[in-house]
């Protein structure tokens, strides 16, 4: 697969994007290791109401980009005009691996498991306090399948998760686990603490 396979609708981030070709390496990273030849579309939405009508249910004021089948939608793109083509291409690459791992698993991925190699993939583990986190998991009484968007510290806790498995247990068999769709390997016990 050498292709990016990827529409983008938008002039304006076409622009930001400019010669960056940090994104083609990326997508087509994530699309040999998964095995996901679809196409994707990019497209840019200034209106939240037009937003909420194509993914049909209320969005966060805190979302700035979701995906929806194949679409990855960027929203307010004028806000972003302070932001490095880098920063746009971490929400991209975020959204796409969304898009793959619904794909895969038919949407059954546990949203930990979603979230934390969307963020993995992404490369948004900076600033990060993973002794802290190593310390919450250990000390918090939470299983992982109840892990959602209501902890205070979701992402967070989401990416040092995948960052665990995958030191444990390799990033291939951490994706062939995914494919398998064995969520219960993916259980607090198998965490390296």
């Amino acid at each position: 697969m050498d292709k990016l396979n990827i529409d983008i609708n938008d002039e304006k981030l076409l622009n930001i994007l400019g010669d960056n070709l940090n994104i083609c390496f990326r997508i087509n990273e994530i699309r040999n290791k998964f095995g996901f030849e679809d196409r994707v579309n990019v497209l840019c939405i200034n209106n939240k109401n037009d937003m909420k009508k194509i993914i049909e249910c209320d969005i966060p004021d805190w979302v700035i980009a979701l995906n929806n089948d194949n679409t990855i939608i960027l929203y307010n793109l004028d806000n972003w005009e302070n932001k490095s083509s880098d920063f746009i291409i971490q929400i991209i690459v975020h959204e796409f691996v969304h898009i793959v791992l619904n794909y895969i698993t038919n949407n059954t991925c546990p949203i930990y498991l979603n979230e934390g190699l969307a963020l993995y993939y992404a490369n948004q583990n900076q600033n990060i306090d993973f002794k802290y986190l190593v310390e919450l998991i250990k000390n918090e009484k939470f299983e992982l399948e109840d892990l959602d968007y209501e902890h205070d510290h979701f992402y967070d806790l989401s990416i040092l998760i995948m960052d665990m498995f995958i030191i444990k247990y390799g990033e291939r068999e951490v994706i062939e686990f995914i494919r398998s769709l064995n969520w219960d390997m993916f259980s607090k016990n198998n965490l390296k603490l």
